[in-house]
């Protein structure tokens, strides 16, 4: 059903179309005569009218008396500045819809008006014609379905122009008309000389009268000589119709007749099944008449007989009219099962022609994409060669530098090296120089000391006895005193040996300090240095990577201009061409109005008919375009409209999948459980539990309760339903139980011999 009201909203849309293109090639603005009024107002009334039959046809020479006086034209000389320009009126015909067929319209050679007067400058003479009527009764016809539609495509003005000259005319001078759409003769003929009569009278001077000058002037007009006019035979090139039109015509003709056919077999069919269905009604109703005759008894009254007969006619009626009703219903059914398959064929092969469209705009788009990536690739190609082969380049490069900046560190490294050397060789002789000093030092003053004792030695003189006593005392004590000094010495001497040590540690300490702080800085000095290195290499590369797109950019842009000025140079040949064109157009046209002798070429129609044969063209491409965008609005649309089906198709099948999954879990599910039941082994209850009298209670519930803490039936009572939750219990049974447990009595169970 959708596609059958798509396909209606499309013939309505198309109607609209040619309905505008039908008001659009209607001249907009013409000046017609005043018989062509007169017979614009009979066609009105004409198609005003539904019944076109009764109404007699009336024309123009009706109106005018029949007996003109002389066929010779009246011939009216005026000046320039006594013409005066006609009222330009606009006519409009509101007609009733109807259908309307396009036919090819014949092709016209294409006439530029021209832009300046060429007898602007000189004395303009106007020749009028007044059209003469004879005598002669016209037989009415009505119109027919064929000038019907002709009216549609043809604008009303142009066709009562043409009737009216040709009718005006049969009798004022000879006419030769001749096809010129299809024939290849430049050459014009001209007619043989005709002379007219000087005076010519009309019936009705104020209708007729030309409307350049007044009525006053019609009798100070004087007579003149009669005037020879030359009748000139029109000769068009043939235009050639080009390949696609043909086509069309020939499509247009094939589907013609294809219809003819199928409305003539269509006809055939259901006269032949009509014939059938009499034949059956006729057979049908000779057998019930035989079965009913032989079913009837004798009778022997007459008087009964014409009452049988009607109480026949009238079960018969009845029977026919049952009949009837049944093969109604039947015929129906069959109608619509029959436009029902039509549809469903109709759908199918809609559907098939758009996904062959569909099919074959997407094997159009693969094999474009395959063109530009296969375009791309050999682009790309060609510029990673070129990249490789810059990188190489600038690879060697760069090791080149960096093996010359190796060398140069290397050369530099040496020098520090020695330098350090030297530097260090300094002072070590430094320090043995500061060394040998101080030893000397030492020295004398242990010299000095020493000679300072014996001085003192000297000066102490004592007797022999007392002396040796005193020198034995005396050795001894300077012995101890020796002693005790070469002690100290000694100590001294070590003492100054560890300070030179520690001095000579401490400087060699510094120097490794210094080293290693020197090998440190210099490794953050080569850090840096590389560090700068590769900001330099990036910065290049950056560079060079900004140098190639402003290339690529000024490539790209050298194209464009290219292309453009190719595109600037085709235009301006083009224009060229056109312009040299409409001049020889130009050329033509004057050409054939000095020949024609006539103010204005728009009297003779034919430019006017071309440029409305150009708008219908234009607006036949217009709705060409227009068709062929809903005809893809209408793909798309129709693309949608399958995914979302397809989408809930899916789903529903899913859906089902998903019960049917759920379902089989549940089957699978009870089937453990029973196998589970089956192979537990049955066990008594016990008695001995506390809740052995609860229905709600199950074994399983019982042990619960218990090893929480509800041991008995009071404690249990006490309990509430979020407490039975929260131990695992659900809530129904939870409730069950604390219900049962308020109704609960206990009996307690005794002996009767106890007891009594």
């Amino acid at each position: 059903m959708l596609m059958v009201r798509e396909r209606k909203k499309r013939i309505k849309d198309i109607e609209k179309l040619h309905k505008l293109i039908d008001s659009a090639s209607l001249p907009k603005q013409k000046a017609p005569l005043l018989y062509e009024e007169e017979k614009l107002k009979i066609l009105r009334e004409r198609l005003s009218d539904s019944s076109l039959k009764d109404h007699k046809q009336i024309f123009s020479s009706d109106l005018l008396q029949t007996k003109p006086d002389s066929l010779k034209p009246r011939v009216v000389i005026r000046n320039k500045d006594e013409i005066q320009r006609k009222d330009e009126k606009v006519i409009r015909i509101d007609l009733p819809p109807q259908e309307i067929k396009k036919e090819k319209e014949p092709s016209f050679k294409k006439l530029t008006p021209f832009k300046e007067n060429p007898f602007s400058q000189e004395q303009v003479f106007e020749i009028e014609k007044i059209p003469a009527y004879t005598e002669k009764k016209f037989v009415n016809k009505p119109l027919e379905e064929s000038n019907k539609l002709k009216l549609g495509k043809k604008s009303l003005l142009a066709i009562s122009a043409q009737k009216g000259k040709e009718k005006n005319l049969q009798k004022s001078h000879p006419v030769i008309t001749k096809k010129v759409f299809m024939e290849a003769s430049e050459e014009r003929e001209e007619k043989p000389t005709i002379t007219y009569s000087q005076k010519m009278h009309s019936a009705k001077e104020t209708q007729i009268s030309s409307s350049s000058f007044s009525q006053d002037l019609k009798d100070t007009i004087p007579e003149f000589e009669p005037v020879e006019f030359t009748a000139i035979e029109r000769e068009w090139k043939a235009s050639t119709p080009s390949s696609d039109e043909i086509m069309h015509e020939k499509d247009r003709k094939r589907k013609k007749i294809e219809k003819l056919a199928k409305k003539d077999a269509s006809r055939k069919e259901q006269g032949i099944k009509q014939l059938d269905k009499e034949v059956k009604l006729a057979q049908a109703i000779d057998k019930s008449e035989e079965k009913e005759r032989g079913k009837q008894p004798f009778i022997k009254d007459q008087k009964e007989k014409p009452k049988l007969g009607f109480l026949e006619r009238s079960a018969l009626h009845k029977a026919e009219l049952k009949r009837k009703k049944e093969e109604a219903k039947q015929v129906r059914l069959q109608l619509k099962q029959k436009k029902r398959e039509v549809k469903s064929l109709a759908k199918e092969y809609d559907k098939k022609q758009k996904l062959e469209w569909l099919e074959f705009q997407q094997a159009q788009k693969k094999n474009q994409k395959t063109k530009i990536y296969e375009e791309e690739k050999t682009i790309a190609l060609g510029q990673q060669n070129e990249h490789d082969g810059q990188r190489l380049l600038k690879q060697h490069k760069d090791k080149l530098r960096l093996t010359q900046i190796a060398m140069l560190k290397k050369e530099k490294e040496e020098r520090k090296k020695q330098e350090l050397k030297t530097k260090q060789d300094a002072e070590e002789a430094r320090e043995k120089e500061l060394e040998e000093q101080i030893q000397l030092e030492q020295r004398e003053r242990q010299k000095e000391k020493e000679q300072q004792e014996i001085s003192q030695l000297k000066k102490e003189s004592i007797d022999p006895l007392s002396y040796k006593k005193k020198t034995s005392e005396d050795q001894r004590k300077i012995s101890s005193t020796a002693q005790l000094k070469q002690e100290q010495k000694e100590k001294e001497r070590q003492e100054c040996l560890k300070k030179k040590e520690e001095k000579t540690h401490n400087k060699l300490e510094e120097k490794q300090q210094k080293k290693l702080f020197g090998e440190k800085k210099e490794k953050k000095e080569k850090l840096k240095k590389q560090k700068k290195l590769e900001e330099k290499l990036a910065r290049q590369k950056e560079k060079e990577k900004e140098w190639k797109a402003k290339r690529l950019l000024k490539e790209e842009q050298k194209k464009k201009r290219h292309i453009s000025l190719l595109n600037d140079k085709l235009s301006k040949e083009t224009e060229k061409q056109e312009q040299k064109l409409k001049k020889l157009n130009e050329k033509n046209d004057r050409i054939n109005i000095s020949k024609l002798r006539i103010g204005n070429a728009q009297e003779t129609g034919e430019i006017q008919q071309r440029k409305n044969s150009e708008q219908q063209k234009n607006t036949m491409e217009l709705v060409r375009i227009a068709a062929e965008e809903k005809e893809l609005r209408k793909a798309k649309a129709f693309e949608r409209k399958m995914e979302k089906e397809r989408k809930k198709k899916e789903r529903e099948e899913q859906k089902l999948k998903n019960k049917e999954h759920d379902l089989e879990k549940k089957k699978m599910d009870l089937h453990l459980k029973e196998l589970t039941i089956k192979q537990r082994p049955k066990k008594q209850p016990d008695h001995s539990s506390p809740f052995v009298a609860f229905d709600s209670i199950d074994q399983e519930t019982a042990v619960l309760l218990c090893n929480v803490g509800y041991t008995s039936v009071e404690k249990l009572r006490q309990a509430t339903i979020n407490d039975l939750v929260r131990i695992g219990v659900k809530k129904k049974n939870a409730q069950r139980i604390i219900t049962e447990c308020e109704e609960f009595v206990e009996w307690e169970a005794f002996d009767a011999i106890d007891h009594f």
